[in-house]
């Protein structure tokens, strides 16, 4: 396997198909966003991220569906002009995400995560039976909040 002789050059398809599979993790950059990268993993996995400074440290931000070949070059780059500007705005792209997907979960998720999680004191999973007694309890306390986001819910 060869190994790449610069970690710069202008993506283009024909550019980035022609890449060896690395024997370690490796990253390639875009001479034309210089802060678009692609990370090439032994498994053969492409897939696209921005390297950026948030908050006084450097670190690669992963492009949301951004797998290659699926996402397009130029695709790729859009977001990471975007991702960018977000970055030049004082926004974290990661901060972003994680509350985003914290304001996703409902009440009936953590339930069922509790419920899988729980055991007894002999380490035993809970009973079909307890699991629904809880059920039923919950159904009369907060039937109103089984399926809304927990960004919903006030105090």
């Amino acid at each position: 396997m060869a190994a790449i002789k610069s970690n710069k050059f202008n993506f283009t398809k024909a550019s980035l198909d022609s890449l060896p599979v690395p024997a370690k993790r490796q990253w390639v950059y875009d001479k034309r966003v210089p802060q678009l990268g692609l990370t090439l993993l032994p498994s053969g996995t492409r897939s696209f991220h921005v390297r950026a400074t948030v908050g006084g440290v450097t670190k690669r931000i992963a492009l949301l569906q951004g797998k290659y070949p699926g996402m397009k070059i130029e695709q790729a780059r859009a977001e990471a002009r975007r991702m960018l500007s977000q970055i030049a705005d004082k926004a974290d792209p990661v901060e972003q995400r994680k509350k985003k997907k914290a304001s996703e979960v409902t009440l009936r998720r953590v339930f069922e995560d509790y419920f899988e999680k729980k055991r007894d004191r002999q380490g035993n999973k809970l009973r079909a039976s307890t699991k629904a007694e809880y059920h039923s309890a919950l159904d009369k306390v907060v039937p109103d909040y089984w399926d809304r986001p927990f960004s919903e819910l006030d105090d």
